[in-house]
């Protein structure tokens, strides 16, 4: 068997053997290099225009092989010299800065630049701004350095292994920033300030180098710290996502083309995409267009080349064959995997195979915490496996999780896991068997046989526990083998990076399984229904500002068939932001009005490009493609239309194009137009409505002697000030009664301009930049000056923008499908970007009252966006774990282990003052209720020596100051709960004593002595204590820690006291425990994160795994129709019960806490909802329609607002039985769209 090092070989690359396998490419292997070509474009430009660049994606994607392969020759070639850096950071390595600068003197020791080396003891910022210091190529040109740090996160890891590290990153960082910046050093400006002549060595206002940090996705988060030190961290950043099937069909085929047989590549690029489509099943060439949609792994696309390649050579073929791929596919993957772990611990293998493998054969993902701390496997051998691409790291919702890198490597290792225990368990046996014939002198055959096998089986699957077993192995009985597994697939997407044109397409098929699963969903597995709803609603939240879109179809919606869709290129909200009009590229007009879109009217002149309100809202200015001027009045659009006649030069060439409209608040129309002058009809409303027509104010846009297109004409907020934007990137304005000289105010096409009203004027440029101007100063000049540019503030043109939220934000949209928000003082970006499906946005438009923005977009589409989406629902600031949620007059208790009390007013909605118990009670608080009928809390403590009120129960009412009550015990008090009813507390402490006190006296029960529940050497231990409803019978659960089972006592409450009744055993150790409300039902939580039920009297329902580790909090809806769990990952989930189903729990929906994990939950009294705390300083609120299926399959309609489309349908359909059913409306309120384009 070859070891592992063998497939990391970067050896051995030629035109025979072009593709790298795992290894990542060098600047030497570039003419090996392709399928990145628009990376590298983006990169250069990047780096070209800041100083700083940073390049960053999840791992394996290939960021150094971009970097050296792709990045490196296209800028030697444009006078820039790379200079690759990884820094060491071992105990004997030189400090960072030391390393760069020995890697700048090795590049001038190999003569590729001629530059003074830099002195030992000076920073980078001195060297590279010291006067003496130029970098001459061999050419003799001048070239600039730019210092690529690759894998720059591990400053961030082995960089603060201990403290002497820490601090020499921490200076190091400082350093850099200084360079990044152009800072001079802090003890540099003493010596300025000092005026000792240093200054005069130094250049201070010249960009002298550039700099790239590569880093994998998941530090992007330490990367940002950095902030403060780095202000330009986050202005100039290039994220990697996987390659789609067309680059990796380039990255195959441009190598290796004299290698491979025709059709062989596009069928290994689909093969390593793990798409099951037409090519594979029938033997065709997959269509480019089918390509374009896949998403594939680089690392293993090129692991899958090199290991075909290797095999080609060994039989000796001239090229790699369809056949050779069909018949070696699995064993490629196979012999890759057996590389990746043969030099690595057992542990790792074990840990691959048991943990990140599903019984049933897909694949799971882990917490790297919980791997290191359950399994036994180091960090280390998580990275190096993740180096060898055989596993990633992604961060999900705040946790760090590991996971098989693709679903092709899923069959190879549950082969090997197969194989292996079927090795162990003959092994095993045969051991058993001879082990059983030592012993059989001693009559204990039978016995010592059975109890030795038992003993090695739990060894050999790894399991110290052999509960661990009954419940895994119960649980995952219920991950079984169907079509609908194979279905979930298409959900996969949901998971990844949102990108153009998949969003809308996977929450309709999210949206189509759901509803096929969801008659049938207590047959199924009880997780699957849940899972889907759970990642649609995650879906959705990526896109939470998206509110509704609409359609503009040919034929209105209320027809059976609509037909196509046609180009939105305008749209406009009224005043009063009752009414939306949009105008497409047919020519036409609609009105969206009350949630319904009206039906479209014809506007003469072709498309349209422009639609203005008048500002008392009644008419509509439209400007369309042929040159017409025409006005709609909006409360009767059937009417006929008033069109408004231009007057244009002889020499317009019939270029009469109308870009732009304008109203100002007097009825004055302006016009902007393709023959190069703006119109103005002066008074017009009030002339329309005497039918009194005047000719427009024609205005010249005359420049040097040529007539350049106007695109953009705005009024000021008073109509006063006319601004004009054209083609050439000039900005002038017109007072009415002089056109001011042009300003040069972008390097490209003006095609927006928006006025705030203190007199700003933004532009949106074709040079892909924004610029606020002012005017307010510019006096009778009438010329404006420039007060902000913000440079490629989109990846492609920028159409359309407009002030929003009070004009203390810019809203703007381009070519690049982004829509995005950037602060009006400065015109920073707030983080505020949505990704349009379509790559092209025409227009936006803002409503005020509503703060919403609405979008015309290229696919035919109008998209409404919220600025300030609705938040979820949180209150509190608390210092400890919440370890107490209560309801009581209107208002929500929160209580936690320092004994703060924050109290929060329902109907206000507001915070009160926080109450704090008396400090000499705030320490060793183990448990606390809340009684209502005294409107006090029951606190239980624990044993402490540093405590006067260890092992008490303490009875506290907050709005009182009467002395506080309290009674000990001697030992711990573990747990307590309050009578539903009456006002009596039962407590159980660590010693095992079960006992009532009555509330607020303590005073024991006449008759009720205290039960000692265990007994000295029990190794059972107290977990749980629990009312019934109705307060007749009381839980009191116990952990067996030596064979890791447990069990619940019951005990029933009358006049004579509590009375044993029943134990009941269970899988597992307890983790929590609720009663059902009808008190015929149990639900138990597990430590290894599993549900169970326990119907009283009955049987007990399997294990259904619930959490990552622990459930620590159970709740039922005040119907008993749904269950709610949370864990100490931090997972809010909710189940759907049906106790005469064949699964009596299936999980409704998986909802996530940001921080923290979950301690307790409180239902809403009145059914609204429910409230959530723990480790979260915060209070948490989950309304219903937050965990709604129903709601959240509304929300997505209104989100996406059609049907699939037939190609749509095909894809969703393929490789399952469905794709013979006929096409179906996922939204049956909504019409088909299976014959559109």
């Amino acid at each position: 068997m070859n070891t592992p090092s063998s497939s990391c070989d970067d050896s051995g690359v030629n035109r025979e053997n072009p593709w790298v396998g795992l290894a990542s490419f060098t600047e030497d292997q570039s003419e090996y290099f392709f399928g990145r070509d628009d990376e590298i474009a983006a990169l250069f430009r990047l780096l070209k225009r800041e100083t700083l660049t940073v390049l960053f994606s999840q791992s394996g994607l290939g960021k150094t092989s971009l970097l050296q392969a792709g990045l490196f020759p296209q800028i030697r070639q444009a006078d820039f010299l790379p200079v690759y850096i990884r820094l060491l950071h071992g105990e004997d390595a030189p400090p960072p800065g030391d390393q760069v600068k020995a890697a700048l003197a090795a590049k001038i020791d190999a003569r590729e630049v001629d530059a003074p080396k830099p002195g030992a003891s000076e920073t980078l910022w001195e060297y590279f701004h010291r006067k003496d210091v130029d970098f001459w190529n061999a050419k003799q040109r001048l070239t600039t350095p730019v210092l690529v740090f690759d894998q720059f996160e591990e400053i961030f890891t082995l960089g603060r292994t201990d403290v002497e590290r820490s601090n020499r990153s921490r200076a190091f960082l400082v350093e850099l920033a200084d360079l990044i910046e152009n800072r001079p050093p802090a003890s540099l400006r003493e010596k300025f300030d000092s005026g000792d002549g240093e200054a005069g060595r130094f250049i201070f206002d010249q960009e002298r180098c550039k700099v790239i940090l590569s880093l994998r996705e998941d530090y992007l988060p330490d990367l940002e710290g950095l902030r403060p030190l780095i202000r330009s961290i986050n202005q100039n950043r290039l994220r990697m996502v996987r390659m789609n099937g067309t680059q990796a069909y380039q990255a195959v085929v441009k190598p290796g083309a004299a290698l491979l047989e025709e059709g062989v590549a596009s069928r290994i690029v689909e093969f390593v995409s793990g798409a099951k489509g037409t090519g594979e099943q029938s033997g065709l060439i997959i269509s480019t267009d089918a390509l374009a949609d896949l998403q594939v792994e680089p690392a293993l696309l090129s692991v899958v080349c090199r290991e075909l390649n290797g095999k080609r050579r060994a039989r000796g073929l001239p090229k790699i064959t369809l056949d050779l791929l069909a018949g070696s596919s699995s064993e490629i993957i196979s012999e890759f995997y057996e590389r990746s772990v043969a030099d690595l611990p057992p542990a790792a293998r074990l840990f691959v195979e048991n943990r990140l493998l599903t019984k049933s054969g897909y694949r799971d993902n882990v917490a790297v915490e919980n791997a290191i701390a359950e399994d036994g496997i180091a960090r280390d051998t998580i990275d190096r496996l993740v180096n060898r691409r055989l596993l990633r790291l992604e961060d999900r919702f705040g946790v760090l999780r590991v996971e098989l890198t693709h679903d092709l490597l899923t069959k190879v290792i549950r082969v090997s896991r197969d194989a292996r225990q079927q090795r162990e368990a003959a092994a095993a046996l045969e051991l058993a068997r001879k082990r059983a014939l030592e012993v059989k002198r001693r009559a204990l055959i039978v016995v010592v046989a059975v109890t030795v096998v038992a003993l090695l089986i739990s060894t050999v699957i790894g399991i110290t526990a052999v509960i661990a077993i009954r419940e895994r192995n119960a649980a995952e009985e219920s991950e079984k083998t169907s079509s609908y597994y194979k279905q979930f697939t298409v959900l996969r997407p949901l998971y990844a990076a949102w990108a153009p044109g998949s969003g809308d397409r996977n929450i309709l098929f999210a949206c189509q399984l759901a509803n096929e699963l969801a008659a049938k969903k207590s047959a199924i597995d009880p997780l699957l229904y849940g899972d889907i709803i759970s990642l649609l609603d995650r879906s959705l939240d990526r896109r939470k500002r998206l509110v509704e879109t609409d359609w503009d179809y040919q034929w209105p919606e209320t027809r059976q068939v609509v037909g196509d869709r046609y180009s939105v290129y305008a749209v406009a909200y009224s005043p009063d932001g009752q009414r939306l009009v949009i105008g497409d590229s047919h020519g036409r007009i609609r009105v969206l009005h009350g949630g319904v879109l009206g039906d479209p009217i014809d506007v003469q002149g072709g498309s349209i490009r422009s639609v203005a309100f008048s500002p008392d809202g009644t008419r509509v200015a439209i400007g369309s493609w042929r040159g017409f001027v025409s006005l709609c009045d909006i409360r009767d659009p059937a009417a006929s239309q008033t069109v408004l006649q231009l007057v244009y030069p002889a020499d317009a060439k019939n270029q009469h194009m109308v870009w732009s409209c304008s109203w100002d608040v007097g009825g004055d129309l302006a016009a902007a137009c393709q023959d190069g002058c703006a119109y103005i009809w002066p008074e017009l409303l009030s002339k329309i409505q005497s039918g009194n027509l005047q000719p427009p104010i024609r205005l010249e846009n005359r420049v040097n002697d040529e007539t350049i297109p106007v695109h953009a004409v705005a009024w000021d907020s008073t109509g006063s000030i006319l601004a004009m934007g054209d083609g050439h990137g000039h900005l002038r304005l017109w007072n009415r009664a002089l056109l001011s000289e042009p300003t040069k105010a972008h390097s490209d096409a003006i095609w927006s301009l928006a006025w705030s009203r203190d007199e700003r004027i933004a532009c949106a440029s074709w040079d892909r930049s924004i610029s606020i101007w002012d005017t307010a100063t510019s006096g009778q000049s009438a010329v404006p000056s420039l007060l902000q540019c913000h440079r490629q503030a989109h990846d492609q043109k920028v159409r359309d923008l407009a002030w929003v939220d009070n004009d203390q934000a810019i809203a703007s949209v381009g070519d690049d499908g982004m829509l995005k928000l950037w602060k009006g003082s400065n015109s920073s970006e707030l983080g505020f970007s949505e990704q349009s499906p379509n790559p092209e946005i025409w227009k936006l438009s803002y409503r005020a009252d509503k703060n919403q923005i609405a979008t015309a977009n290229g696919d035919g589409s109008v998209r409404i966006y919220d600025i300030n989406p609705p938040q979820q629902q949180a209150h509190g600031n608390h210092s400890d774990d919440v370890i107490c949620i209560a309801f009581t007059a209107g208002k929500i208790l929160s209580f936690d282990a320092d004994g703060l009390l924050d109290v929060f007013d329902r109907s206000s909605q507001k915070d009160e003052k926080s109450v704090r118990i008396p400090s000499e009670f705030q320490s060793e608080i183990r448990c606390a209720r809340f009684q209502p009928t005294i409107n006090a809390f029951v606190i239980g403590y624990a044993h402490s020596t540093c405590n006067p009120y260890c092992g008490q129960l303490v009875v506290w009412d907050p709005q009182q100051s009467a002395p506080i009550r309290s009674c000990g015990f001697g030992a711990g008090v573990s747990y307590v709960d309050c009578h539903p009813k009456e006002p009596i507390v039962a407590f159980i402490t660590s010693a095992g004593i079960l006992g009532l006190r009555t509330l607020p006296d303590l005073q024991a029960i006449p008759g009720q002595p205290d039960l000692q529940v265990t007994r000295q050497n029990d190794s059972r231990s107290v977990m749980r204590l629990v009312w019934s409803n109705g307060g007749d019978r009381l839980l009191v659960g116990f952990n067996n820690g030596d064979d890791n089972t447990s069990e619940i006592q019951l005990f029933h409450l009358d006049l004579k006291g509590l009375t044993s009744l029943s134990s009941i055993h269970f899988p597992g150790l307890i983790g929590s425990i609720a009663w059902h409300p009808l008190d015929n039902t149990i639900a138990v939580g597990t430590v290894g994160g599993a549900i169970i039920l326990q119907s009283l009297p009955g049987g007990q329902t399997k294990p259904v795994v619930a959490h990552d580790g622990k459930v620590t909090a159970l709740s039922w809806s005040l119907d008993g129709r749904q269950l709610i769990t949370g864990g100490f990952d931090g997972g809010v989930k909710v189940w759907d019960f049906d106790a005469g189903g064949q699964n009596p729990l299936t999980l409704a929906i998986s909802l996530r806490q940001d921080t923290g994990g979950i301690l307790v939950i409180g239902v809403d009294p009145e059914g609204h909802g429910f409230y959530t705390g723990g480790t979260c300083p915060q209070i948490l609120y989950w309304p219903v329609e937050r965990y709604s299926a129903g709601t959240i399959l509304a929300r997505a309609q209104r989100m996406v607002h059609r049907n699939m489309f037939k190609a749509e349908w095909a894809r969703f359909a393929a490789g399952d039985d469905r794709q013979s059913k006929q096409y179906e409306r996922t939204f049956n309120d909504l019409p088909p769209l299976g014959e559109s384009q």
